[in-house]
């Protein structure tokens, strides 16, 4: 399995390139395109309701597995190549528990000839600190 981080956030992708991380900065959906076997990884509310963000843009290019998603509901699910993960409680708001629970499940759900993409979860609307992410991502690929 390989990790790949893309973000449109210039400050957190060299800050993941910091920690020795391949990071892309640009469009995520855009560069997906270019990865053979990509994993995506989604940065979701536990209601699973779109409202903005990352999961908006997810809803709007893969309307299918949103909706089965949001059927089934429950918690961080992989369906197809998306690992549809919760990365902000009910308020709204980040923390590094989610966020390690939620790169952890999306990495043990990623296979040996895959690459997992992921991007600053929790960050944007979540609110937490870039460099919090930053850490947490470090630890765990430790």
């Amino acid at each position: 399995m390989k990790i790949l981080f893309i973000d449109n956030r210039a400050s957190i992708v060299e800050k993941v390139k910091a920690i020795g991380i391949d990071a892309i900065y640009g469009n995520y959906f855009e560069e997906i395109l270019k990865i053979d076997n990509h994993v995506i990884c989604s940065a979701s509310n536990p209601q699973w309701v779109p409202a903005g963000g990352f999961d908006r843009q997810l809803s709007e290019y893969f309307p299918l597995y949103f909706k089965q998603k949001q059927r089934i509901g429950g918690d961080n699910q992989r369906i197809g190549n998306i690992c549809f993960v919760i990365s902000v409680n009910n308020r709204i708001q980040s923390n590094a528990e989610l966020v390690r629970k939620a790169l952890n499940f999306a990495i043990d759900m990623t296979g040996d000839d895959e690459t997992l993409c992921i991007m600053g979860i929790g960050c944007g609307i979540g609110n937490l600190p870039e460099r919090e992410f930053v850490q947490i991502l470090a630890d765990i690929i430790k």
